[in-house]
């Protein structure tokens, strides 16, 4: 079960679940993701999963249309998981900006 509330802090606004957190501010109808935790003992296992469509449920409520983010070279396993998703991955000089458009793409694991 995940339980989830919003809070706002240094311009920023984040999505708590008890699982983990989704740190972001907002674009417009764009939301730029500045950070994404999963608590260790939950990596790898389809929480993380659950949580990425529980955030992405609450961007479509909230009108979003896209977001993006990035993703450090030294973050592989965040990677994969982001190519799992069938998110957009743009190679960039310290590694990828990861970006998804409001459309059911569907999850893989």
């Amino acid at each position: 079960m995940l339980i989830n509330a919003a809070r706002q802090y240094s311009g920023a606004e984040y999505k708590f679940y008890n699982q983990g957190f989704f740190k972001y501010k907002r674009e417009g109808n764009v939301f730029f993701i500045e950070d994404i935790y999963i608590v260790p003992e939950f990596r790898g296992s389809d929480v993380s999963k659950m949580i990425m469509q529980n955030f992405e449920n609450f961007m479509q409520e909230e009108g979003i249309i896209m977001y993006y983010g990035n993703v450090y070279e030294a973050n592989p396993k965040a990677l994969k998981k982001f190519i799992n998703w069938n998110m957009e991955c743009i190679p960039t000089n310290k590694g990828y900006t990861i970006v998804r458009k409001m459309v059911n793409y569907g999850y893989e694991e």
